[in-house]
């Protein structure tokens, strides 16, 4: 299978850090506005760094760009899609029919990813929408090619990609910031910078793996570190009395209201 990769960003680096790099079954072409960028991830996947899209023959194109790169480069696509060509996309907001308005006349198989950053150490959470053309087999090549980098999850409705990415998709950064609040506290009280930056990523590591390997719901789980008058008791309380779940889901719609800004911002063709 012949990948083409457009965009060689950080995302592009941590999505395919895990796939069979080097396999006699995937081939990897390289490209990007910066060389050096190709150069690096087509070094790390064994595969070839590209400075033109000329001549090429993709039987999947990965499009990792900003939004307005591509709709400068969308020409540059067309003459490299058939029929049987896949195209995956992880540009945020932008749906399936403004990549068809982009690349067709010709209906086309598209599918739209929502990756994270942890897929570079193989936690990562992809989530995908599949338009009406892509076949089982075309499911099943991309699960089979991202299975190593995260757990993978399809979706039915599009919408629910836009819904899912600023939980998903952007989730990392707001753990890194709890992290960086964790340790912040933790050195305005004298300890080392480096212990407590240690504390704080194994604090919020081991309670994820924690919460991964129970049955029991959220509520329970919350329940058994949360004594009555104890400690927790009192953080949680002082949280719930400044209405932070109100705050977050503040913060999500205004991150869902950029998500359709970007779609708006696009345009259907």
């Amino acid at each position: 299978m012949n990948i083409l990769i457009v965009g060689c960003g950080v995302m592009a680096h941590a999505l395919f850090s895990s796939s069979q790099g080097g396999s006699p079954n995937l081939n990897f072409f390289c490209y990007d506005i910066i060389p050096d960028k190709a150069q690096q991830l087509a070094s790390f996947l064994n595969g070839q760094s590209v400075t033109s899209l000329e001549g090429l023959s993709p039987h999947v194109i990965f499009i990792a760009v900003k939004p307005q790169d591509f709709r400068s480069m969308a020409s540059s696509l067309i003459p490299l899609i058939s029929p049987q060509v896949v195209i995956y996309s992880i540009m945020a907001g932008i749906k399936t029919d403004a990549i068809q308005a982009k690349l067709g006349p010709e209906k086309l198989k598209i599918i739209r990813l929502m990756p994270n950053t942890p897929c570079a150490v193989k936690e990562g959470t992809i989530i995908y929408y599949p338009s009406e053309l892509v076949t089982q087999e075309d499911k099943a090549n991309l699960t089979n090619l991202f299975k190593e980098s995260g757990k993978v999850f399809p979706l039915d409705k599009e919408d629910q990609l836009d819904f899912i990415t600023p939980i998903s998709g952007s989730g990392p950064a707001y753990l890194v910031e709890l992290a960086n609040i964790f340790s912040s506290f933790l050195q305005s009280k004298g300890i080392p910078q480096e212990l407590s930056e240690q504390i704080s990523v194994q604090t919020i590591y081991g309670s994820g793996k924690w919460l991964s390997k129970s049955s029991f719901s959220f509520q329970k789980l919350k329940e058994q570190v949360a004594s009555k008058q104890g400690v927790t008791g009192e953080v949680l309380t002082s949280l719930e009395q400044a209405d932070m779940e109100k705050l977050w889901h503040e913060a999500f719609q205004k991150g869902l209201r950029r998500t359709f800004q970007l779609s708006e911002e696009f345009g259907p063709s």
